[in-house]
């Protein structure tokens, strides 16, 4: 599993991170997006914006478990607007990134 972030979001946040006072001095700040997901559905959904359908192989063995805990940045910016797998995806795909509206 993972958790995705769209490049636009990901930018935005770490701009907005600028103004915010961090706990400590140093401090480990996880960014990702707000849905956990698996690679096979990414690749799902890249395939019905392509209108293609992805070939999926299964390699066997456990896949790893990449979703990022999210906690402290949800604390330093509480209700940060984060697209999800199928806003981000769609956006990344058709190219046509949605605007940003930070309130903090």
């Amino acid at each position: 599993t993972l958790t995705p972030i769209f490049v636009d979001d990901a930018a935005a946040v770490f701009s907005a991170l600028t103004d915010v006072a961090l706990p400590q001095r140093s401090c480990v700040i996880n960014v990702a997006g707000p849905e956990v997901v698996t690679l096979a559905d990414v690749a799902a959904h890249a395939g019905r914006l392509s209108g293609r359908a992805p070939e999926i192989l299964a390699t066997g063995g456990a896949a790893p478990h990449l979703a990022a805990d999210t906690g402290l940045l949800a604390g330093l910016l509480p209700g940060v607007p984060r697209r999800g797998l199928r806003d981000g995806l769609t956006a990344t795909l058709r190219g046509h990134p949605a605007q940003h509206e930070w309130s903090n």
